[in-house]
């Protein structure tokens, strides 16, 4: 009967193992033995080893494996040898025999890499050799001995490397887990293709990386080289650590390219991570990146990309992701999924494009000129709308102070809850989504109201001299008076106007002897259920009254003031007291 665990010798257990790989193994029966006749044909005729043979040969192989299985690549070669055998080709000693011996079985001296360039911190440069893991280069001999088509594996371990290792055509990657190179010496760039002839091969550099960078204007890579034609880049790696320098510099041009992998920027760098030049990086290019931004003085990422699609998760201490960029080419689009925690005192600066974004903290700022698509979620943040951008966000928003910075347009959606307004100059605004405890901070401009807005308790609107405000959505707020007109200031109204507080008021001039413009078009106005009336006009001040068709208000419009109907007659205006603004 065959052994099963738990065993009681090695031997046991060694025959256990060698039963497995015959499972269709026939084995002694009872019957096979059962006169003493049979068990005696067997005991003369099975060149059965001494036990004390059998035990001395277990031993040697336990304690002293032979020289064609001593080592895993040797191993690995047996086993391929074996992948196809069957029982049948093994059900005698004698067929057995023949293969162990004589089947072409591959054997450890067989196994070769070719192309394959081994590096070990322990590597030898005089007796590396290619296509052997047991005899690697130390990586100082890599870019004298590598050339198009080679690769370069680094087996695992801690190198600190000071020397270029570019070729152009060579495959960098890691063999069997991390391999740290840390980067030490001034102005020492690990990959600097910048250095090297120009060439369209393909640039792979991807493994198991840890990369440290610990010197000024030292790097991993650097890419842009001015002529250098576009060609295909694929960079991986684990992580970085950098204290000092950058760590890639983009390639100016390219095909289709991915950077991946995760960054540590420390309280002691003083330069981004990834750096563009001013002319730009163009071409299909997928960035994905972890960064955690410990840096006192620096953002992350220097910006100039154009066809780039980035998914970046950051982290920081006390800087943006993207520092402003020194030239914005508002031509330049690309796409961003973006989730972001920065500080109060933080800044990222977007430019051009689609963008995916989770924003908590500091400021955001579309930079001048862009034209910009954003969706996602924002809390506890600044957004700023620069200077001629043309921005539309549909957000999910949270104590959000909104700044008009001189836009060319600026459309909010989404939901928006206890956000404030602000503007540095009249530029149209539209916010088309649904603001809750909502607060204008000073009059709000060129303003159009399609969605939703409820003000905050006490909040009015203040209007300029030659500006316009129109509601087509719904306005609700809890004041005594919900607009203030300024100088030759129009209200277009098509919409709904509610204000909550008992005695509000809806609209009252300004004491200036002006004339003031209010454009009724199917609108329904709801002043507080106990004001005396809707409209206050002082007895210096004049007020133009266009009604296109009919509109509705439940309280009087009131002089001194006076009131002109220059479009429509004034029954055109329906006072009564059902009017009812919903919700």
């Amino acid at each position: 009967m065959a052994p099963t665990p738990p065993f009681r010798s090695v031997v046991e257990e060694l025959l256990f193992a060698i039963l497995q790989k015959l499972p269709d193994a026939q084995y002694l029966t009872r019957q096979d033995i059962d006169s003493l006749a049979k068990l005696n044909v067997l005991l003369l005729d099975a060149d059965l080893a001494p036990a004390g043979e059998t035990q001395a040969a277990i031993e040697s192989i336990k304690g002293n494996v032979p020289a064609i299985a001593d080592t895993l690549e040797k191993m690995y070669g047996i086993i391929q040898g074996l992948t196809f055998l069957k029982t049948e080709d093994i059900d005698t000693l004698a067929e057995l025999n023949s293969v162990l011996t004589d089947a072409d079985l591959l054997r450890g001296g067989d196994i070769k890499f070719p192309n394959v360039l081994f590096v070990s911190p322990d590597g030898d440069n005089n007796h590396g050799l290619k296509g052997d893991i047991s005899r690697p280069f130390a990586p100082d001999g890599i870019a004298s001995r590598a050339g198009a088509g080679d690769k370069v594996m680094f087996l695992p371990g801690d190198y600190t490397v000071n020397t270029n290792l570019a070729v152009n055509g060579v495959e960098y990657g890691t063999l069997g887990g991390g391999v740290q190179i840390s980067v030490s010496q001034a102005g020492a760039i690990l990959f600097d293709y910048t250095a090297i002839a120009n060439s369209n091969l393909p640039v792979k550099i991807a493994g198991e990386f840890d990369f440290k960078i610990d010197a000024n204007t030292a790097g991993i890579f650097k890419f842009n080289k001015p002529g250098q034609s576009a060609r295909q880049y694929s960079i991986r790696w684990r992580t970085a650590l950098q204290l000092k320098g950058t760590f890639l510099t983009m390639p100016l041009l390219l095909t289709i390219g991915t950077f991946e992998g995760c960054v540590e920027i420390a309280p002691s760098a003083d330069q981004p991570c990834i750096v563009c030049d001013g002319n730009g990086s163009t071409g299909n290019g997928v960035v994905k990146l972890a960064i955690n931004n410990n840096s006192t003085t620096t953002s992350a990422i220097s910006p100039c990309f154009n066809g780039f699609s980035f998914d970046v998760n950051y982290n920081a201490t006390a800087h943006g992701l993207f520092k402003e960029p020194v030239t914005n080419n508002s031509t330049f689009v690309n796409s961003y999924k973006l989730k972001i925690a920065q500080p109060a005192g933080a800044t990222t600066y977007i430019t051009s494009g689609n963008y995916e974004l989770s924003l908590v903290g500091g400021t955001v700022v579309v930079v001048l000129g862009s034209k910009v698509v954003l969706s996602g979620f924002l809390r506890t943040c600044t957004f700023n709308a620069g200077p001629s951008t043309d921005t539309f966000a549909q957000c999910v928003a949270n104590t959000v102070a909104i700044l008009n910075a001189q836009v060319t347009l600026l459309v909010l959606d989404g939901v928006w809850r206890n956000c404030t307004y602000n503007r540095t100059s009249s530029n149209p605004v539209v916010l088309k989504g649904d603001f809750f405890n909502f607060t204008f901070l000073g009059s709000p401009s060129l303003m159009t109201i399609t969605g939703r807005v409820e003000l905050t308790e006490g909040n009015y609107i203040f209007g300029e001299g030659g500006q316009y405000f129109d509601l087509q959505g719904t306005l609700i707020g809890n004041a005594p008076t919900l607009f203030i007109f300024g100088f030759n200031y129009k209200v277009l109204i098509s919409g709904r106007l509610k204000n909550l507080k008992s005695d509000g008021k809806l609209f009252e001039t300004n004491h200036n002897n002006q004339v003031y413009t209010l454009i009724l078009t199917g609108a329904v106005l709801e002043a507080g259920a106990s004001a005396p009336h809707a409209i206050n006009i002082f007895i210096e001040d004049t007020i133009n009254i266009t009604l296109y068709g009919k509109s509705f208000i439940n309280k009087p419009v009131l002089g001194p003031g006076t009131v002109n109907y220059i479009v429509g007659p004034a029954s055109d205006l329906v006072i009564s007291g059902d009017v009812r603004v919903y919700p």
